[in-house]
């Protein structure tokens, strides 16, 4: 079955696949709205009047661009309240998309300068996430990015602070940040840590680097998960490690072409690791900077990528079975994506 030519049929089936987001970044995902309100609010001579304005302050020529931008807009965040807000906004945005699940990643070390610290941050974003859930029913937990650029002490004194909301909010740790100046290694024993307390790990790697940097990545730290993992695809022995090992890959395809690390979404890996038998994702990174829905980007790569139906189904379940969820609740989650895609092939032409 394909959708080439029936975009309303497409449109409609995506909206009812049942979804996870498990690489979405907060701070990226702030509706345009919501962050209008929180430029005008701080005085410091930023003039953006409009939506449409800020729309074209986000937009990148490369990941370097991209993290310039990504410093600007955290200014304007400036009390640890704005986090409640924000996480309960970008959960309402995700419950109309029907998604059930989402594991959020937050970077509280971002926000030294505003003297916010890392635990009212955390206690505002679950306070959104409890809120969200009790008026939407969507689940949501949080990941928190150590932030490599920090370095490695800082990621370890940061680490030790997340003990007391492990399973109370907080269910693992990333790494995000400039890759080629901060490599895996650095942080070896912030990763081994985090597994010895019950964390688990997700890390950024390949994604502006080549696939060097995603062995590296699994040499040393050891993660749960990889983020990215755009350059996968150089090394066929990878590919072939990543499906053995099952080893979860969170794919952002519109943030890799939005800064410029492939031409367009015809390009992009996602289909030939799907064909490969990886265990990839579906996600929108950054949904606001990068002016994607998740709807839209399931929407994009099947028009792109020319994905069935199986493939569809596939990148759904994948999304459950690379959570990290407990297996009670991911098989439970299972069942419920079942039953929902039950209904969708019954609706499917």
């Amino acid at each position: 079955m394909t959708f080439q030519n029936d975009s309303d049929s497409l449109a409609n089936l995506i909206q009812k696949v049942p979804k996870t987001e498990l690489h979405i970044h907060l701070e990226g995902s702030i509706p345009h709205t919501v962050m209008l309100d929180l430029i005008k609010r701080v005085k410091d001579g930023e003039v953006i009047h409009s939506v449409s304005e800020l729309k074209k302050r986000f937009r990148f020529k490369s990941v370097q661009e991209f993290l310039k931008c990504w410093q600007w807009k955290n200014r304007f965040i400036t009390l640890a309240s704005d986090f409640r807000t924000i996480a309960y906004k970008v959960l309402e945005d995700l419950h109309c998309q029907n998604v059930k699940y989402a594991e959020l990643f937050c970077s509280p070390g971002d926000f030294k300068n505003q003297d916010l610290s890392m635990e009212a941050i955390i206690e505002n974003v679950i306070l959104g996430i409890k809120a969200a859930e009790m008026d939407f029913g969507i689940c949501s937990t949080l990941i928190v990015d150590l932030v490599r650029d920090d370095g490695p002490v800082s990621a370890m004194k940061k680490l030790k602070k997340l003990q007391p909301f492990l399973n109370n909010g907080v269910i693992g740790i990333g790494l995000g940040g400039s890759e080629r100046e901060y490599p895996p290694g650095l942080f070896k024993d912030v990763f081994h840590k985090a597994k010895s307390m019950g964390f688990y790990t997700t890390v950024h790697a390949g994604e502006g680097t080549p696939s060097e940097f995603i062995w590296e990545a699994l040499r040393t730290l050891e993660p749960d998960r990889i983020g990215h993992a755009f350059s996968a695809f150089q090394d066929p022995i990878l590919v072939r490690y990543l499906c053995r090992q099952r080893i979860p890959v969170e794919l952002c395809p519109t943030s890799n072409v939005r800064t410029q690390l492939c031409p367009d979404l015809k390009s992009h890996p996602l289909k030939q690791y799907l064909d490969n038998e990886l265990l990839v994702t579906v996600n929108t990174d950054d949904p606001s900077m990068f002016q994607i829905t998740l709807i839209e980007e399931y929407m994009n790569i099947v028009r792109h990528m020319d994905l069935s139906l199986n493939d569809i189904y596939t990148l759904s379940m994948n999304g459950v079975r690379a959570s990290f969820l407990a297996e009670s609740d991911k098989l439970a989650l299972l069942n419920r994506f079942e039953t929902e895609w039950d209904e969708l092939r019954c609706e499917a032409p």
